[in-house]
């Protein structure tokens, strides 16, 4: 592997600064596999041959341009401008074998299976940003990017993001330096902020696309139905965040506490929908409903000990968060591909939701026993959003459809860092 970059910075003026970066990523990774035949797996009885490797280039140029600039004894202007290309290609190729024969673990000691796959990904943005500082204590800034990623059509690839946000150095005030508040919290800056951002890689790089894998069968060239439908119109999710937060410093800067309040709201919200059979796909990405995240996080860093040969500093953070899923059509419920009908999107409920079946129960909360003595599973009419209403036939035992409902959250409640 090899990491490594190249810069060039210039300062044609006072207050005038030029950043140029280019970076490069280059590396390659090879694994290899045997168990040999006649073994005790149920899968590879005749035994596995495999082999793949994987080569891998990732590229980013930056230009970040930056004009300060004191305009007067109050007004401070700072106003930056700027681009970025990001490319990446990986390039994969495996071999496996099965029915190996007696000697040998490289994949021609058997029937071979080849595969290669090639991808290719461009992301370009581009920024405007000016900031103004008032009197050394009020700092107000607007932004707004464009971005742009291959993965998505033509038609929804370049998305506009603003952003504004401001800072108050309350401490900065004379009312607060000369008098007690000055000495029990010598600094307390109060912030907000307001902006807009995408998921520009929630996607492969042709996952639009409807894409057959061609294939070899008895020495002939043919293709393979995929199982994702493709779609054009997939577009990046777009969040929108509110923070609202204060920092501030006690005993001599020796003690801090940052604080911020955040709510994040998604649309366009970019979900792998398991399709009908009738369709002849099993999936497909599409935008769908919206995601609100909400929540604080706090942090207190404080310094114990700090002298010529100990310097002793500690950091406790905690974060809360709150995520809920809504907008989800039909059912209210999309289960996830790949989580084994367990896993789904549930309107009203964290994303992720373990969704599946449960135990019919008694009225007293006990399992309600079969004839033969053994829990159940709970039965109804399945209502959306994962609600249900219970039925239960003449002898009292579940009657209907079998029921599923949210049974469990894989989100933290809390998050503690010392």
């Amino acid at each position: 592997r090899f990491t490594g970059n190249a810069q060039l910075n210039a300062k044609p003026v006072p207050g005038l600064n030029i950043d140029l970066v280019f970076g490069v990523d280059n590396y390659t990774q090879n694994s290899t596999a045997y168990i040999p035949p006649k073994n005790t797996t149920p899968s590879y009885d005749g035994g596995l041959s495999r082999r793949a490797d994987a080569t891998v280039l990732q590229t980013n140029t930056d230009l970040n341009i930056s004009y300060r600039k004191k305009v007067n004894e109050w007004l401070e202007s700072t106003t930056g401008l700027g681009g970025t290309l990001q490319y990446d290609r990986t390039l994969t190729i495996g071999a496996s074998a099965q029915q190996l024969g007696a000697f040998g673990q490289t994949v021609n000691n058997g029937t071979s299976v080849i595969s290669e796959f090639r991808s290719e990904r461009t992301i370009v943005g581009a920024f405007l940003q000016q900031t103004f500082g008032l009197w050394d204590k009020i700092y107000v800034t607007g932004a707004g990017r464009i971005d742009a990623s291959s993965v998505y059509g033509v038609d929804d690839r370049w998305q506009f993001f603003p952003k504004v946000s401001g800072s108050y150095i309350l401490s900065e005030e004379t009312f607060w330096k000369d008098s007690r508040l000055g000495e029990a919290i010598p600094s307390l800056k109060l912030r907000a902020a307001w902006g807009q951002s995408g998921n520009l890689t929630a996607i492969g790089a042709y996952d639009r696309f409807t894409a057959y894998t061609p294939v070899s069968y008895g020495g002939a060239a043919g293709y393979v139905s995929p199982a994702q439908l493709g779609n054009f119109s997939v577009q990046p999710e777009r969040q929108t965040e509110l923070e609202l937060g204060a920092d501030m410093s006690f005993l001599n800067d020796r003690v801090s506490l940052e604080f911020t309040y955040f709510n994040k709201d998604v649309k366009d919200l970019i979900l792998n929908r398991t399709l009908s059979p009738s369709t002849g796909f099993s999936n497909r990405f599409l935008n769908i409903g919206t995601m609100t995240n909400r929540g604080y996080e706090a942090m207190i860093r404080a310094v114990p000990v700090q002298n010529k040969s100990v310097t002793w500093v500690t950091t406790l953070s905690y974060t809360h968060n709150k995520n809920v899923i809504n907008g989800v059509e039909g059912t209210g419920v999309l289960p996830f591909a790949g989580g084994f009908g367990q896993v789904a999107a549930v309107n009203g409920y964290p994303l992720g939701a373990f969704y599946a079946t449960f135990y019919a129960r008694d009225k007293d909360g006990g399992y309600l026993l079969t004839p033969g003595g053994l829990p159940q599973r709970e039965r109804g009419v399945q209502g959306p959003n994962g609600t249900y209403t219970v039925g239960r036939d003449a002898l009292g035992q579940p009657s209907g459809a079998i029921l599923s409902k949210v049974i469990g959250n894989p989100n933290p409640l809390h998050i503690v860092a010392f």
